[in-house]
């Protein structure tokens, strides 16, 4: 099967990695790695993952006419992928490149080196418009708006696209879940695509 990593990606329109993976035509498994490295990283807040667990929650949401949900897990994910490599038949992950920080990019160096090891193809797509790891970038200007311009990816799944509940609810027992618990009370912009629509439109009919 394959496997949809979610990263600063929590979309299902629009989503290149997501795309690519329903094209193949192989049973998809989608998969949050709620990673303690990160959340003990000095460059994140409680807000940063509140506003992540918003968008996860939404998703699964939206997944439920396909009779799927995310896998949503607390774990390294070097490890996760370790277990689930134990527990069945990976053919290949898919995910976006993730730029910013130097513990994300050694983590998916490491990730990487054990794909190949492990003969897992690992696609990863462009995600803002910001190639990680090119030498020369004398005309990232161009290749920015040649990226901008290119049509979003539909989400348009079959009936047999995912993974359905009682196969993850399996894959489940082998992980420590994350909860997606969050306050109610604060005063930041809450996550999710539909939340992420409304404020857009909100931005571009305002009159100033």
């Amino acid at each position: 099967m394959n496997i949809v990593w979610f990263k600063r990606d929590l979309r299902l329109t629009d989503n290149e990695a997501l795309y690519n993976a329903i094209s193949s035509g192989r049973k998809t498994l989608l998969l949050y790695i709620l990673e303690p490295s990160l959340q003990n990283d000095k460059h994140y807040s409680q807000r940063h993952f509140d506003f992540i667990k918003q968008s996860l929650e939404t998703l699964q949401k939206a997944l439920l006419p396909f009779h799927t949900q995310i896998l949503i897990v607390e774990e390294e994910a070097l490890n996760v992928f370790e277990k689930l490599n134990n527990l069945v038949n990976i053919h290949g992950v898919f995910s976006h490149q993730e730029t910013g920080l130097k513990i994300t990019y050694d983590r998916d160096l490491q990730i990487a080196q054990y794909f190949k090891v492990h003969n897992i193809k690992w696609t990863e797509s462009i995600n803002n418009g910001v190639i990680r790891g090119i030498r020369n970038r004398r005309t990232w200007k161009e290749d920015w708006y040649d990226y901008m311009n290119t049509d979003v990816f539909p989400f348009e799944p079959t009936p047999r696209s995912f993974l359905k509940y009682k196969d993850i609810e399996v894959l489940e027992n082998h992980f420590k879940l994350a909860s997606l618990e969050t306050k109610n009370d604060t005063p930041f912009q809450k996550g999710g695509f539909e939340m992420g629509k409304r404020y857009m439109n909100s931005f571009l009919k305002k009159e100033f």
